[in-house]
């Protein structure tokens, strides 16, 4: 017999062979599946988010405002740019009146010091002349004389001085006293800057406000749109994505506004501004800087995850395809919980390292046996010589019958 003759007979014996296992009944065939792959259950973090866009903001802004009453406008002390320190010297105003009413009492003063000045030069010369008396009235006679009534008249006037001078003393110091208070309101003309941050703005025409201080930390801000503003709420975690760097950052939905940005208008959509704040050594995107914004509405920590696609449906009731240890196929009921990206949480039904067919491949059925692709690049030289003939017979009949 020919080798063409040959080779055909062994391949219609083939065929024929494998026909018969497939046809007769509880054949092995039917209790085997070919599976090319699968994958353990995970424990991760699974994470529900909501994403949409925004861009860098100031966290807060400070408007300072110019006020007639307060004086004319003298000028502005910080330029735009600045960085400046709680407490710094903004601007400020000018009082005519007030430096009128300074120059007048200065005066008044300097004229009651001259006067008290004058006073004590004629009480010393007083003093002296009535020293001079004292002492010529050398005999008891004497000082009952007229000089003593002269040195009499001359303590007298001494006295009057005296007077004098104390009431010219306490009106130097109403005087004082109305200085301190007019200084005060000079000092109140300085406007000051209730807290750090960096001058945004200064208008120069004096068109209110002024000047616009706004913080140095930046904040996020953007809007959502009428069905996601109800998804979210103000606290939950927010991931942010750097334009430029593209580093996630960690914030906080610090504020959700729960009416339109704009006027409700029927032809257009409304959107509702939120804004994302960052806490501690966080920075947030400089101002300006439009990033991507992902906020958690769920999140779930150590959760059991497969992939989504290995999850099955069937009614009302979700399963999976388990590989056992014994290397058979496991239909397994499930509870599931959270998706997102393409991962599904496992609540009940299987535990961490469990395998399961990743895939939507038909399965013949329950406990059946699996066989898989032979990877040649993980078959060892010493693999094969701890085989024996027989079994390498074996595994290559069951290899072909398969």
């Amino acid at each position: 017999m020919k080798k063409w003759q040959l080779f055909l007979l062994a391949s219609v014996i083939f065929m024929m062979i494998n026909i018969f296992f497939i046809i007769k009944s509880n054949s092995k065939i039917e209790h085997t599946q070919y599976v090319k792959k699968w994958t353990p259950v995970k424990q991760e973090d699974i994470v529900q988010t909501l994403s949409t866009s925004g861009v860098g903001k100031p966290t807060e802004e400070f408007h300072y405002y110019f006020d007639e009453k307060n004086g004319s406008f003298h000028q502005f002390l910080v330029k735009q740019g600045d960085t400046i320190e709680a407490n710094t010297p903004l601007y400020m105003y000018t009082s005519h009146n007030i430096d009128l009413e300074k120059e007048r009492l200065q005066t008044e003063k300097e004229e009651l010091e001259g006067k008290i000045d004058s006073l004590e030069t004629h009480i010393d010369r007083l003093s002296d002349y009535q020293s001079s008396v004292e002492t010529n009235n050398k005999s008891e006679e004497e000082k009952d004389s007229g000089q003593q009534i002269v040195s009499h008249s001359i303590e007298q006037e001494i006295y009057d001085k005296e007077l004098e001078i104390a009431f010219f003393e306490n009106e130097i110091g109403k005087i004082e006293q109305l200085l301190t208070s007019l200084n005060n309101n000079v000092a109140d003309l300085t406007i000051q800057s209730q807290t750090s941050g960096i001058v945004k703005e200064i208008r120069y025409d004096l068109q209110n406000p002024v000047l616009t201080l706004m913080s140095e930390t930046p904040s996020v801000y953007g809007t959502l749109s009428e069905s996601d503003v109800f998804k979210v709420e103000e606290g939950m975690k927010a991931f942010v994505y750097n334009s430029k760097a593209k580093e996630k950052i960690t914030g906080t939905l610090s504020y959700v506004q729960t009416f339109p940005e704009n006027e409700p208008s029927v032809d257009k959509e409304s959107r509702f501004p939120f804004t994302v704040h960052f806490e501690g050594e966080e920075e947030g995107p400089s101002v300006g800087a439009h990033s991507k914004v992902d906020i958690v509405t769920n999140e779930v920590l150590d959760a059991l995850i497969v992939p989504k696609e290995s999850v099955h449906k069937k009614k009302k009731k979700r399963y999976v395809w388990l590989l056992t240890s014994s290397g058979e196929i496991e239909k397994r009921s499930v509870t599931t919980g959270l998706k997102e990206r393409g991962m599904i949480e496992i609540t009940k039904g299987i535990e961490k390292g469990e395998k399961i067919i990743p895939h939507s491949a038909k399965i013949h059925g329950n406990n059946i046996s699996i066989f898989t692709p032979l990877k040649l690049e993980k078959l060892q030289k010493s693999d094969l010589k701890n085989t024996t003939k027989k079994e390498k017979a074996k595994y290559l009949l069951a290899g072909f019958l398969n």
